[in-house]
């Protein structure tokens, strides 16, 4: 190589070895900001944890309703004789999003 000579080209460079508290200090507690932040969104995060949690479990809930009514929670009032639209709109979409992703991990290029 021209100017810089590489020993062992294939080796990747050393990854600094930190601990997990370490990471936590320099990322999360490194200033009095990121240390307001830290602590407002993780109550924050908590409390709508224990929120949703509370809500979903509660006894009050009857969740067989849910399963019952599935598809008209899904579909709606939509006539029965012509239900093979919702089919086939739902089919296009995962048909595109399998090709979008398909090009995605391809970076771009179709062969």
């Amino acid at each position: 190589m021209n100017e810089i000579e590489l020993s062992n080209p294939a080796k990747l460079p050393e990854t600094p070895k930190r601990s997990i508290g370490e990471w936590v200090k320099s990322n999360l507690f490194s200033n009095i900001p990121n240390t307001v932040l830290t602590i407002v969104f993780g109550f924050l995060a908590l409390y709508s944890i224990k929120g949703l949690l509370g809500f979903i479990l509660s006894g009050e809930r009857r969740w067989a309703a849910v399963a019952t009514n599935m598809r008209l929670l899904m579909a709606q009032g939509y006539p029965a004789n012509q239900f093979i639209r919702v089919w086939f709109t739902l089919g296009c979409l995962m048909v595109l999003t399998g090709i979008s992703l398909a090009i995605w991990r391809s970076n771009g290029v179709l062969k």
